[in-house]
């Protein structure tokens, strides 16, 4: 009885089926065309308060990105990332309030490259902030 070519058979029969498992894990690690890209928004959470007491009503609030903490009371130091939010008549209960930064982009394309950042956050006395208070210390995201 000839073995070798059936030895010959087994080894194609082997690379063959060696080639159509891979296929089969390269699709089934393959991102689906359904599939939604993360965006860049983010929600950011904080509490207001003035005196020691918790606002209720709305605060018209900016928000900046910088690449560093700062130091001092407002901080001062780092380079701002993109241009700075502002939203009016931001709904705060018991001091607390939720907002979604970045969602058109305001902070930049390369805002969030793996590089600590930080958020600076400024309670406004007007809808265009022209008069402001800068809340320290900024916020590590």
């Amino acid at each position: 009885m000839d073995t070798s070519n059936r030895n010959g058979n087994g080894e194609k029969n082997m690379r063959i089926r060696l080639v159509i498992g891979s296929l089969i894990a390269l699709v089934a690690v393959a991102p689906s065309r359904g599939e939604t890209p993360l965006g860049t928004a983010f929600t950011y959470q904080g509490q207001l308060k003035e005196n020691g007491a918790p606002i209720d009503g709305t605060a018209h609030l900016r928000f900046s990105l910088w690449d560093a903490a700062g130091n001092g009371s407002p901080p001062v130091g780092g380079s701002q990332i993109g241009a700075s939010q502002l939203l009016a008549n931001v709904a705060v209960a018991n001091g607390l309030f939720t907002v979604s930064l970045n969602a058109g982009g305001q902070f930049g394309a390369d805002a969030f490259n793996g590089e600590a950042r930080w958020l600076q956050v400024e309670v406004c006395a007007d809808a265009g902030c022209g008069t402001l208070t800068i809340l320290a210390p900024r916020q590590p995201l």
